[in-house]
């Protein structure tokens, strides 16, 4: 059996601990002895967050004066994954002698033009008093938001390096916004799901597994919040195919005039469900959901979020 094992980056440091690498790799040996057991028996894929880890090669970079400007924050994350992956190897190599172990450093799909970006949510770094967030938000430009009792930088997500070009650039007048390569579908997101009033999906739902991504943006509804997903379905019956053919010609003749490109500039995926899939999909998962069929293979998909006691 093929057991997938999440470590949030609070796993290898704890609260309270000092970010020292010698403390994390001991962490790492803890949960590595525990997590041989399983992979004695069966095939183990280990992931893991990265959030304490980033923030503090954010804060040395931002430190460097030998730096004319900071690493950008996707660079942070690709470093942390080899630095925690070389560090998961080597312990479980030693958990596991004789066994194959590998680590891979990746990318992820979410959503582009997510309009959490104006919002950001992804908690990096130590935590701060109020009085201290207050002062590096004004120092440095970050975003902070409470966690608890305290208060942590937050930064905005997208894992595909042209969306997020973009998106640097269209916020290049609000500096404490950040926007980062990261997955929405990352086992380590902050404990701040279900903290957004609306949840836009435009164009994406197709190139991440359906059931996970609809339990996924259901989560990141706040209570009486509404989800929006504006999506492609695959054609796969004939009303489908015909509804499609319909419409190409008035679509073409829309582009033309409007002059849109054929390359829209991000990642494209041909869709894998039907739209009476998808329906299914969102009766089981999304009790209440308006979903309508749209021009060509398109669809749009309505859930509001119960208020809490209703």
């Amino acid at each position: 059996m093929r057991i997938v094992v999440a470590l949030g980056g609070n796993a290898l440091l704890r609260r309270g601990e000092k970010p020292d690498a010698t403390t994390q790799i001991r962490n790492v040996e803890i949960a590595a002895h525990e997590l041989a057991k399983l992979a004695e028996k069966h095939e183990l894929v280990l992931t893991h967050g990265n959030g304490p880890q980033v923030g503090v090669l954010a804060l040395g970079s931002a430190h460097d004066e030998r730096l004319s400007e900071p690493y950008p924050f996707d660079t942070h994350g690709a470093q942390t994954q080899g630095m925690i992956g070389s560090w998961l190897l080597q312990a479980m190599q030693n958990a596991l002698p004789g066994r194959h172990v590998a680590a891979m450093v990746n990318q992820t799909l979410v959503m582009a033009g997510d309009p959490a970006f104006s919002n950001p949510t992804k908690f990096v770094g130590e935590v701060y008093t109020k009085e201290e967030a207050e002062k590096l938000a004004e120092e440095r430009g970050w975003v902070v938001k409470p966690d608890g009792e305290h208060y942590r930088r937050v930064v905005g997500l997208d894992p595909d390096e042209q969306a997020v070009a973009r998106a640097r650039g269209r916020l290049k007048q609000i500096p404490q916004a950040e926007v980062l390569l990261d997955d929405v579908m990352e086992p380590d997101l902050p404990q701040r799901i279900g903290s957004f009033e609306t949840v836009s999906c435009v164009a994406t739902l197709h190139h991440l597994p359906l059931e996970p991504a609809l339990v996924r943006l259901r989560e990141l509804v706040a209570p009486g919040g509404r989800l929006i997903v504006v999506g492609l379905a695959a054609n796969k019956s004939l009303c489908d195919c015909t509804l499609s053919a319909l419409a190409v010609l008035p679509l073409h003749v829309l582009g033309a005039l409007r002059r849109e490109s054929p390359d829209i500039g991000v990642v494209t995926r041909v869709p894998r469900e039907s739209l009476a899939e998808i329906r299914r999909a969102a009766v089981r998962l999304l009790p209440g959901a308006r979903t309508r069929r749209r021009f060509y293979y398109r669809y749009t998909l309505i859930w509001d979020r119960p208020t809490e006691g209703s």
